[in-house]
């Protein structure tokens, strides 16, 4: 497929479009397995990105028609530790504590990106590669030192029994990183820093799971659900379903 022309496109900020989350979301909804929007941090902290950081989201939409190609969204942190330093619980710390930062009124000095969202038809572009470049070019916008990302490795799920350390060392013949997302990172100059083990953390009940998944878990133990990156462990006892992500720290200069 021919990468699309950038001059085709066009970026609207949520600060420039009132109710940018409620016209984005039809667009978001197709985009992950229903289960990855259970995350009870998303739940309490995703609507403070619209009202708090506006700057900081964006969809790119086709000038011609005006319909949506990608989502995308970062937050500023106010982290001036060591990047190594970066918690294990990458993608719901990296939220609340961009919320919890801005509450308590500390300066941001980097970036973290939290989402680049492509549209089913639109894959295959470029336009992932184009919409990272607009998010750095956001952070440098702003005075940030870096960027940050806790990737989710798009073929991950393919290989749920496989370790994420392991996943994260395979690589093409090119020798660049065998996952398309990483490889996408990588080609804009980012350096894997190492792996968030609990990026995401997602419960729910026996029931609940299976409505989510639309799969039966008669019996405890771990299951392959698609989509999840690693196994689901149920706990028939404990009426209880826990799904621990892991995600890939990635940083950028800007």
């Amino acid at each position: 497929m021919e990468r699309m022309h950038f001059e085709q496109l066009t970026i609207v900020k949520a600060s420039d479009r009132p109710g940018f989350n409620d016209w984005v979301w039809s667009f978001n909804r197709g985009n992950w397995p229903e289960f990855m929007y259970k995350d009870k941090v998303a739940a309490e902290c995703w609507p403070a990105l619209e009202r708090a950081f506006g700057e900081y989201q964006f969809a790119i939409t086709e000038k011609a028609t005006g319909a949506i190609v990608a989502q995308v969204n970062s937050i500023p942190l106010a982290w001036d530790r060591p990047l190594d330093d970066l918690p294990d619980t990458g993608w719901d710390w990296a939220l609340c504590q961009g919320v919890d930062d801005h509450r308590g009124g500390k300066p941001p000095r980097i970036q973290c990106a939290l989402q680049i969202a492509i549209g089913p038809e639109w894959r295959g572009q470029g336009i992932s590669a184009h919409a990272l470049e607009v998010m750095k070019q956001i952070g440098r916008a702003m005075g940030l030192n870096c960027l940050v990302a806790p990737v989710r490795p798009n073929r991950k799920a393919e290989f749920p029994l496989m370790s994420m350390d392991a996943y994260c060392q395979r690589t093409g013949e090119d020798g660049l990183p065998f996952d398309p997302w990483l490889r996408v990172h990588i080609r804009a100059g980012g350096k894997i820093l190492r792996v968030c083990h609990q990026s995401m953390l997602i419960v729910g009940s026996v029931k609940e799971w299976e409505e989510w998944t639309g799969m039966k878990f008669e019996t405890s133990g771990s299951h392959i659900v698609p989509g999840a990156l690693v196994p689901l462990m149920i706990d028939h006892r404990a009426d209880i379903g826990r799904y621990i992500e892991p995600n890939v720290w990635v940083r950028h200069d800007l």
